[in-house]
């Protein structure tokens, strides 16, 4: 499985270790692994060790001098001792002067280049015995060499434990390959299993330096964390990271330029690389760039729209190949994003992107169907699929609200295929929502009586769950259980033949959106 995240900022390479499959790897099967360092612990043991060799090398020695003047006669061996008694720690001058080197050999006593004696000629010396049983607490040479090396160890730990687990790389990725082959066997006999792509290590970089945005790693990570909570295998479902090779990558461009242009998706690349530049001759982070007032671009924007891109493809090609639901868990969203114009936090349109790939590249697809339950009007995706005949669009949205379009139930485009369905603020699952759901949306979708659209090849659903009473950019009051029961309803209106695809946009309350994400898992099952 993995090890989910959870920070106020993103996981340095101090923090996480990433095991990643072999080059040679199919990555659409590569478990997503990562590893915890303690380098905070061996940061705070070198500290403290430091300490600790300082106060015996500096700060004993001179708490210990009277112990050096104990007059008990022992016979006629003396040595010259100063007779000024030894300064009080206020008046002693800093840094204290060097002290003496003595080895505490019983019955006598050495007096080395840093003594009292070297170091203060002018004071008057006299005769005065040093009792033989005494041994001042002054480190020598050996032993602060034992500290410091004892310090540069606990300081080089999680360097070795790097070195160490970059050695097992290959034998971990296989190891967690057995165990996910052997869990899938498993759940394969006990109903639906449905796929879940996620990558949170990287969508994590994609975020403003300061102050707070809505749309933050915050959302991704609660989501990680419920769902390793939960027992999963109950749920019929498991968790990968999505496809990161080559191949897939440059899919996933290809689907974005589909959905908006060349020109396009080069400059969100071109002032991402800028970034990433500018930020390495800096040595630091950057400020990232605003596109619109509400949507940015970082020095890893690119990057993470793209593994996000192959997300979702890679959940629609999983339901279409094995009948099961897919889900990317993804960031930023997408559905504001219009073909020239981010929007709305939006910069690739994914769920577009997805459909439009799908319908050019994919035999198996003649008609998709999108389903969108965010709280907002996907405008991104009436621009782009309007024009499409072999692509129906529906979405149940608040109004007024932002982007502050399709306020009129009823059809849109010159193909009358979005359908646009408002819903009133204060608005509940019983008192209003479920009417509109079940009489508009799903029929939109699929209707016997339709000949003429006839049965989607699949279903893509916006997944946005800022619909819940919780959430802070809307005003419906639906629950996370409400997300099981469309989803629910929408696999028994479709039937068990169509495949369906689910990709995550809004949903800016923690709690509510991982509940809902988890409810929406549960619904799904057959």
């Amino acid at each position: 499985f993995f090890v989910p995240v959870s920070m106020e900022s993103p996981p340095s390479d101090d923090d996480f270790l990433l095991l990643k499959a072999p080059d040679n790897h199919q990555s659409s099967t590569a478990p997503l692994c990562s590893l915890r360092l303690a380098g905070g612990t061996a940061t705070a043991i070198t500290i403290l060790t430091l300490v600790y060799a300082y106060f015996v090398a500096e700060i004993r020695p001179h708490t210990s001098f009277a112990l050096q003047h104990t007059h008990v006669p022992t016979g006629p061996m003396h040595v010259p001792v100063a007779t000024t008694p030894p300064a009080q720690p206020s008046q002693r001058p800093w840094p204290p002067a060097p002290t003496a080197l003595r080895r505490g050999i019983k019955g006598s006593t050495a007096v080395g280049p840093h003594s009292a004696a070297a170091t203060h000629p002018q004071e008057p010396l006299h005769a005065q015995p040093l009792s033989g049983t005494v041994r001042p607490r002054v480190p020598t040479a050996r032993s602060m060499s034992i500290v410091g090396a004892l310090a540069l160890l606990f300081g080089l730990l999680p360097q070795a434990a790097r070195w160490w687990n970059s050695k097992r790389d290959v034998a971990v990725h296989a190891s967690d390959c057995q165990s996910q082959q052997s869990a899938l066997a498993l759940m394969a006999t006990t109903g639906t299993v449905i796929r879940l792509f996620t990558d949170p290590v990287i969508s994590a970089e994609h975020r403003v330096m300061r102050g707070y945005h809505p749309e933050n790693q915050g959302r991704l990570d609660s989501i990680v964390e419920l769902l390793q909570d939960s027992d999963l295998q109950s749920m019929g479902a498991e968790v990968l990271a999505p496809p990161a090779d080559e191949p897939s990558l440059a899919a996933a461009r290809e689907a974005a330029v589909l959905a908006h242009s060349e020109y396009f998706v080069d400059a969100i690349k071109n002032c991402s690389d800028q970034l990433k530049a500018l930020k390495n001759a800096k040595g630091s982070g950057t400020e990232g760039q605003d596109l619109d007032g509400e949507s940015y671009v970082t020095d890893a924007t690119y990057d993470a729209l793209l593994l996000a891109m192959s997300a979702w493809m890679a959940a629609a090609n999983y339901a279409l190949d094995t009948g099961h639901p897919g889900f990317a868990l993804t960031r930023p969203p997408g559905h504001h994003a219009e073909r020239e114009t981010p929007m709305g936090f939006c910069i690739f349109n994914f769920g577009a992107a997805t459909a439009l790939h799908l319908l050019k590249n994919d035999p198996r697809v003649n008609r998709v169907a999108i389903l969108d339950w965010d709280v907002h009007l996907g405008n991104g995706l009436v621009d782009i699929l309007k024009d499409e005949p072999r692509a129906r669009y529906v979405s149940l949205h608040q109004v007024p609200c932002y982007p502050y379009q399709g306020e009129e139930l009823g059809e849109v485009g010159p193909h009358k295929n979005c359908r646009n369905i408002p819903v009133l603020a204060l608005t509940t699952w019983e008192k209003g929502y479920k009417d509109l759901f079940f009489n508009h949306a799903l029929p939109f979708l699929y209707d016997l009586e339709d000949t003429a659209w006839g049965k989607p090849d699949i279903v893509i659903v916006c997944a946005g769950f800022d619909a819940n009473a919780a959430d802070e950019l809307a005003g419906v009051l639906l629950q996370p259980e409400d997300f099981k029961k469309m989803a629910q309803a929408l696999r028994q209106h479709l039937g068990p033949d169509v495949p369906i695809a689910l990709g995550l946009e809004g949903g800016y309350d923690y709690d509510a959106t991982a509940e809902s994400v988890r409810q929406t898992i549960e619904g799904l099952r057959l």
